[in-house]
Formats: structure tokens, sequence, C-alpha cells
């Protein structure tokens, strides 16, 4: 049963051969107990967005994970046509690749046969602005995974990649030239 004798609601139990009272889950802290069901397998309790069970032959208590998650559409994760969105499009020395940069990706793609190769990093960051050494063995671009602007320095044979600060600087930087 729900009782206040504190001022804050809780929840109790009463033993009707003893007489005795016992606080299963407390009211303490500034929030009430709302509610309280009896169901199968358990009573839940809801108190301050959480839901606790409490099993009625130990009076144990556990908490019920629960996640929310938006419906929105904004966030989803979603295909779309980059090609609308690119900001930089450069031939590899070679000829061979094309280096493109939108929407906080930098990969390449190759102009005749071959995959696309996207460069791989968390979502959320910027990469941008990307250039081709003149040899063709490395591709330099400006990324803030670090929170701020660094360069970015990606071995194009192997997928190695160092970053380099770029000073104190509040600059933006952007094409990059060799």
């Amino acid at each position: 049963y729900r009782s206040d004798p504190n001022g804050v609601m809780g929840v109790f139990s009463y033993d009707l051969k003893t007489g005795k009272k016992k606080a299963v889950v407390p009211g303490v802290g500034p929030y009430d107990v709302k509610t309280v069901v009896a169901g199968p397998g358990g009573i839940a309790v809801g108190k301050v967005g959480s839901v606790l069970v409490i099993d009625p032959a130990t009076d144990a208590v556990r908490t019920v994970a629960i996640s929310l998650t938006g419906d929105f559409p904004e966030l989803r994760k979603r295909w779309g046509k980059l090609a609308d969105r690119l900001q930089t499009v450069r031939i590899a020395p070679t000829g061979k690749r094309v280096l493109v940069a939108g929407r906080g990706f930098v990969g390449t793609v190759p102009v005749e046969k071959g995959d696309a190769r996207v460069f791989p990093g968390p979502e959320g960051v910027d990469r941008s602005h990307p250039a081709w050494s003149p040899d063709g063995k490395t591709i330099a671009y400006v990324t803030d995974e670090s929170g701020r602007q660094r360069l970015a320095l990606r071995n194009v044979a192997d997928g190695t990649e160092r970053t380099l600060d770029l000073g104190d600087g509040l600059g933006n930087y952007v094409e990059l030239r060799w």
C-alpha cells in the first residue's frame, strides 16, 4: 500500500500475522511514488520517471531499464545522394581516382573500375577541404574530431592516418594546397 508517514509517498507492506509495517520503497526525496499496480510476477511502482518491480515473496526491489528514443526523422540514418551536396571534387595525380568531400565525409571513387572508399570515423565530425599530395600517396584534409580543427594526413596505400595541430588560431582552414 502507499503511505506518506514522513511526508513523502512510499510503498509499504503489512504482515497480517504480526501486524508489522515495513517500508519496501521508502518515501524519500521530494518526489512521491505515484502509482502502484499489482500483477502476475510482481508489483510495479512508478516514481520520478522510473519503474520499479517488487517481488511480493521477498520484498526485493529491482529497477526496470527503460530506454526512450524520439521519433525524429532528421536524426535517423538514411541513404541519400551525395552528388548534389559535394563540396570538393579533385582528380588524383594518377588520374585513376577522384577525391570527394561533402556533408562531413571524405573519400575516393574510381574513375572507371573499383570501389568507393569512404574514410572511416565517427558520425557528426566535419571532414572537409581534402587535397591530394603531388605524388598521390597522401590525402590531407581538415577535421574537427578533437573538438577543434586539425590537419589530417591519410596514407592512401595503407589507410593509416595522423593529425597535426594547426595552432591556437581561431581561423577556419579551407582550400588546402600542397
